[in-house]
């Protein structure tokens, strides 16, 4: 678990570095639609699938010292398909918007809002992916190898 939160540390700390030394701000980073659409609907997603209880125990999966292979496995199965959703739901997203930004082509004032949430929503795509995603499953993987 520590190093889950160590590297989602720097993870963090590489994506404000990066904004910081290419003059960008805290809020060019933030939009609420496209966190609304990768980071709640994928989680309400598999909880549909899953259920709430399968749901939390995956993500709790790595604090407790569970050494049932099936109950693992499981984890690692929501995992994958959180992260499939993840980015589905990113393309689905992107293409929509991609949509609206053609309606708007002859006003240019609509295009840079909609290319920036577009952007937006694929760094949050990746970063649910690097930041959760990724590191579980490999946490998990670990412990199935054991």
């Amino acid at each position: 678990m520590i190093r889950y939160l160590v590297s989602l540390i720097v993870l963090l700390i590489g994506i404000f570095l990066i904004n910081f030394f290419t003059g960008g701000t805290i809020p060019n980073l933030l939009n609420i639609y496209s966190f609304m659409i990768i980071g709640i609907f994928p989680i309400i997603f598999v909880c549909i699938l899953y259920g709430i209880k399968d749901t939390v125990s995956a993500f709790l999966i790595l604090t407790k010292n569970e050494q049932n292979n099936e109950n693992l496995l499981k984890a690692l199965n929501f995992f994958k398909l959180f992260g499939k959703i993840t980015w589905i739901t990113g393309i689905v997203a992107i293409i929509i918007i991609a949509v609206t930004m053609l309606v708007y082509l002859e006003d240019r004032n609509g295009l840079g809002p909609n290319l920036h949430t577009i952007l937006i929503t694929l760094l949050y795509c990746g970063v649910i992916n690097i930041g959760v995603i990724i590191p579980y499953s490999t946490l998990i993987k670990r412990k199935i190898l054991k």
